[in-house]
């Protein structure tokens, strides 16, 4: 840039001193003006070269930048549809405690909305189960099928609770439920948890067949039991709640 203003600076310079020492006569004044047309020409040109320059030098950040932006503009769009449908999650809830609000008796499914536990969950066994029928799936599908809706294969605090919510849920048959344990020895079993459990002779269902997953056979009381977990039962979800 400083080159440039001093090339600038000598032309004018030399066209200044062309017009000082020139004569009256117009053939000497040509040798002036032809300097100056000149000069004219190249100051043109070089800022038209330094227009290209900047134009060049502007055109890159520019296209990055907005790149940039469209892709933060695309983050915070996605981050404000999150924010809506935990709104409108609230905003369902609050529909719901405003139909409650006074009340000094609570309706038990007022009760399971503000522990958490809402369909097709409920308070039971002293926890938040949800017996599931059909359609029977394999173990692994059965877990999944829990977790779809916010909980996983139950792994009860107390299973003799659980074995009577059963009862009294789904009535007694030869059907089986699945759990969320595994097996690890004669009568024991992990639950997903990580707590470990060894069953009594009363309370475990002996069968000759054998598998890794735990269940509990509907025809003997609930009792625990082994089973072979790509077999197709119904099963017992649990969300777990605080």
């Amino acid at each position: 840039m400083r080159l440039e203003r001093g090339l600038l600076l000598r032309l004018l310079l030399t066209a200044v001193l062309a017009f000082t020492a020139a004569d009256e006569d117009d053939a000497d004044h040509r040798i002036p003006l032809d300097t100056i047309s000149s000069g004219i020409h190249k100051i043109s040109a070089i800022l038209e070269g330094r227009r290209d320059s900047c134009k060049k030098k502007l055109s890159q950040p520019v296209e990055t930048r907005v790149s940039e932006l469209e892709k933060l503009v695309a983050r915070q769009w996605e981050g404000l549809q999150e924010v809506e449908q935990e709104v409108k999650a609230m905003e369902d809830k609050m529909s719901v405690l405003l139909q409650y609000r006074g009340s000094a008796d609570p309706t038990p499914a007022h009760q399971e909305f503000l522990s958490g536990c809402v369909e097709p969950f409920e308070i039971a066994a002293g926890g938040c189960f949800w017996a599931h029928k059909d359609p029977s799936l394999s173990w692994k599908q059965a877990r999944k099928r829990c977790q779809q809706e916010g909980g996983d294969l139950a792994t009860p605090e107390d299973l003799t609770a659980a074995r009577h919510y059963l009862r009294r849920k789904l009535g007694s048959d030869f059907w089986y439920v699945w759990l969320g344990g595994t097996i690890t020895g004669p009568r024991k079993w992990t639950w997903l948890d990580g707590r470990e459990l060894e069953s009594s002779e009363d309370h475990w269902a002996a069968t000759p067949e054998s598998g890794d997953c735990l269940a509990l056979n509907g025809g003997r009381g609930y009792r625990a039991m082994e089973w072979d977990c790509e077999s197709e039962n119904w099963f017992l979800c649990e969300k777990k709640l605080g």
